[in-house]
């Protein structure tokens, strides 16, 4: 009995951060829209996008630097929102396993050049099954014409977690993404 409550103790704790958080950012979310004014707030791409992204980080677990490779599709759900796939690889090199998150994708622009994303999904890698990330991205170059393509250089801020690893002992990790799209 007493092994069950231990365990039960340690997967409330994991829990309560990932609840945390997720209360933080849903109280956080409504108030930065509000205060940003959402008329004029456009998405990345009019109807989809495709990005590709390089990735540099570290990772908690084993106190090392990572490094990584981005790719994403996109569609325009909304003016301020889009919703697509996502995978990220974080290559290997000793002591740390090659870890990769793949999912569904969300992004939501407070401004034409802020955005708020999560990603949810499979992880592979050091015995992971579920993965996912929340960060954000801020667009430095973007061009929108009325007619044809658009593109946008941005960087990107991300924190990845696993199922194995816990949220604790993530990667975080920072990134350059180039897009194109319509």
């Amino acid at each position: 009995m007493k092994f069950y409550l231990e365990k039960w103790g340690e997967n409330m704790t994991k829990r309560g951060i990932i609840l945390s958080i997720l209360c933080i950012a849903a109280l956080l979310l409504p108030a930065a829209a509000v205060a940003q004014g959402l008329e004029g707030t456009d998405a990345e791409f009019r109807l989809f996008g495709v990005e590709l992204g390089s990735l540099v980080g570290y990772n908690l677990e084993d106190e090392e630097a990572v490094v990584g490779r981005s790719f994403g599709l996109s569609l325009a759900v909304m003016d301020n929102m889009q919703v697509g796939f996502g995978a990220v690889a974080f290559n290997a090199a000793a002591p740390v396993p090659e870890r990769r998150f793949a999912g569904i994708k969300f992004d939501y622009f407070f401004t034409d050049q802020l955005a708020f994303s999560l990603l949810a999904g499979n992880a592979a890698g050091g015995g992971a099954t579920y993965g996912g990330a929340i960060g954000g991205q801020y667009l430095i170059v973007r061009s929108q014409p009325d007619d044809g393509f658009s593109s946008a250089l941005k960087v990107k801020v991300d924190y990845f977690i696993n199922d194995e690893d816990g949220p604790a002992a993530g990667t975080l990790a920072i990134g350059l993404a180039g897009s194109i799209g319509l």
